[in-house]
């Protein structure tokens, strides 16, 4: 598949000409940051002492947590003044208490929004394996109360666990969500559409147009995150024998490459797996996220409360619908019978119906009118 210039430059235009960027949010995150910047510093330990450090030359302390936690002392390095960090500020209120306010940083699996100060930490520690919402296979998520001093928080068997995790759905969120904006688009379309071969080559042009025409650069924001697009890219665009025909595998509509299948309330839910991408820009900065969904989930009566791989479509910011002519039955009765793509897997869609239903839902799931 080849995306042409004046597409790309449409695709990037309308990116950049989106500016309903929420200020508020940075300025909260400021915020948030400047108000746990002493907790991040501090180092806890699991007896009663208590290791800190000078803000200003870095010189490293420790003492007994009750008799220097919040008290104001003078470094004996450089001279300088200032308030040694409580383990956790009294404002933040844990997790544990109740339910999880709404806050400026919202999950790109489950949509839930909350403050920074509510992720959780992915330990990193080997045995400590098994957690009761991504599954017993996947690391142990905590919240995170012990920090180095480099403000990394520390698992239960003391390794750095930098990775975090939304505290509603346990899944994986990228640090540099927490930094900057972010736009969200969502691929549609039937069943074999081509939808991943959209996106894979789209991203593909994107890497390389964007600095040539834009001086802007893509880059992964997290690669364990997108390494199935990775895979596919390199499938496409970077194989061994340039000559063999390229195929990728079909999007499965549970599980798999694009989904994570978690458990909230006892109940099994399938999540839509987010690609995301770092878009720096002389401009602006933002995150750029991309959903690419089972086309079977596109169709009528399969969105629900257990399977919400789609209501990431209430929050787009562009709907990118992938129309495949070989599945309409107008067009292939001027199509080339002997052509691969009319002869293998031969179906007919009605691809207006699946339009139909994605306008239904993005109006349902927004509370939106006719």
């Amino acid at each position: 598949m080849f995306l042409d210039i004046e597409n790309i430059g449409q695709f990037v235009n309308a990116v950049l000409s989106y500016s309903t960027v929420i200020e508020t949010r940075l300025n909260k995150a400021v915020n948030m940051a400047e108000k746990t910047a002493n907790y991040a510093r501090v180092l806890g330990c699991v007896n009663t002492d208590l290791r800190f450090k000078c803000p200003e030359c870095g010189q490293h302390f420790q003492g007994d947590r009750a008799g220097y936690a919040g008290a104001t002392l003078t470094c004996t390095r450089c001279g300088a003044s200032f308030i040694v960090p409580v383990v956790r500020p009294p404002e933040i209120p844990s997790p544990a208490g109740g339910e999880i306010p709404c806050g400026d940083l919202i999950c790109p699996h489950c949509w839930k929004s909350f403050d920074p100060a509510y992720l959780l930490a992915i330990a990193s520690h080997p045995s400590l394996v098994g957690d009761p919402v991504v599954g017993e296979f996947e690391q142990k998520r905590f919240e995170p109360l012990v920090f180095d001093v480099e403000g990394t928080p520390l698992d239960e068997c003391g390794f750095a666990a930098p990775d975090s995790a939304c505290p509603v759905c346990h899944l994986r969120i990228p640090r540099v969500m927490l930094d900057l904006p972010e736009r969200y688009y969502s691929i549609v379309g039937a069943p074999a559409s081509g939808k991943s071969f959209f996106l894979t080559s789209l991203v593909h042009r994107l890497k390389t147009f964007l600095p040539e025409r834009f001086g802007m650069t893509l880059i992964d924001a997290d690669p364990v995150m997108n390494s199935t697009l990775n895979y596919y890219e390199k499938t496409l665009f970077m194989p061994l024998d340039p000559e063999k025909v390229a195929t990728l595998p079909k999007t499965q509509p549970t599980g798999g490459a694009f989904s994570d299948r978690i458990t909230l309330g006892g109940l099994a839910v399938e999540l839509p797996k987010p690609f995301i991408f770092e878009c720096r820009s002389p401009q602006k900065d933002f995150n750029l996220v991309f959903y690419d969904n089972a086309g079977e989930q596109f169709e009528p009566g399969t969105d629900g409360a257990l399977n919400p791989g789609t209501h990431h479509l209430s929050r787009s910011d562009g709907i990118i619908f992938v129309f495949d002519p070989t599945h309409d039955a107008i067009m292939r009765a001027g199509c080339d019978p002997s052509d691969p793509q009319t002869s293998e897997n031969a179906k007919i869609i009605d691809q207006s119906e699946l339009l139909a239903e994605m306008v239904g839902r993005i109006r349902k799931l927004s509370n939106l009118g006719s």
